[in-house]
């Protein structure tokens, strides 16, 4: 204090509030209710902030749910149209099919069981997304490994399909590496189901208020459009959004009409940069 007078603040813990060793001047008192009221309004102010944080987290997260529902009816209503159409046809003992009519009524079937089955394949994958989302490993990722093993994840669908970077192969990120390598491999899926083959893979960095934000674009030629029957296609950019949301950003997906390219963003900011 200004007179050079000194005493010691400490919390009852038993009846509330706080007790001094001293009794206090009027000056004194008044400087004491000052710092506490200002003590509870940043306290007050902090419940605030992380109530609305989560409020918001609580909003993505329905949003992510109700594009979920919507994607499992509008995708998966057309292969189970098809094969319950089909096997019905086949299993109608008064329509009679020549031989070639069964083989592809069967082929149907199989084919629409296989998309099918790979919605359910991104069902698993939305669903360990959100598991592994609870709790993020947030490490130092070098961002060409990151690429290199996302591409390994769809081996299969990717075995012929080209990327180009366009960046440093030492450029480095922050963020949980399992979650980020699920998006990619979807987009890159997306990518090589309707593309020529090929995509450019593009990433910045870009320092805002103190915090490092982060920007993965994957840039493709559009050789055919997806339609309602396409596998998994809703259900790939839903995983990729939940896991922007959870990493603090967003998923965007655009498609310039006059040059037929489809850009996919994948964008988030650095934890506790």
């Amino acid at each position: 204090m200004d007179n050079g007078e000194y005493f010691n603040i400490e919390q009852n813990t038993q009846w509330g509030g706080f007790i001094a060793d001293a009794e206090l001047s009027p000056e004194n008192r008044a400087f004491i209710d000052t710092a506490l009221s200002l003590l509870f309004q940043v306290h007050e102010n902090s419940n605030l902030r992380n109530q609305s944080a989560s409020m918001k987290v609580q909003a993505e997260l329905e949003r992510a749910k109700n594009a979920l529902l919507r994607s499992l009816s509008h995708d998966l209503r057309t292969p189970l149209a098809t094969i319950m159409g089909s096997s019905s046809m086949l299993a109608d003992e008064n329509i009679e099919l020549s031989k070639a009519s069964i083989t592809e009524q069967a082929k149907n079937i199989y084919e629409q069981s296989e998309i099918l089955n790979q919605h359910f394949n991104k069902v698993m994958e939305l669903s360990r997304v959100n598991k592994i989302g609870e709790q993020l490993a947030w490490q130092a990722i070098n961002v060409h490994t990151l690429i290199t093993e996302a591409k390994a994840r769809r081996q299969q669908q990717l075995s012929g399909f080209n990327l180009a970077l366009v960046f440093d192969k030492a450029t480095c990120c922050i963020g949980d590496i399992t979650l980020l390598e699920i998006a990619l491999a979807n987009i890159f899926e997306n990518a090589a189901r309707y593309g020529d083959g090929a995509a450019t893979v593009d990433f910045n960095t870009e320092r805002i208020a103190n915090i490092t934000h982060y920007k993965i674009a994957v840039s493709n030629l559009i050789v055919t459009h997806p339609s309602s029957s396409d596998e998994g296609v809703g259900l790939g950019s839903v995983i990729c959004d939940v896991v922007a949301q959870f990493h603090q950003g967003e998923f965007v997906l655009a498609i310039d009409e006059l040059t037929q390219v489809a850009t996919a963003i994948l964008s988030w900011s650095a934890k506790n940069d």
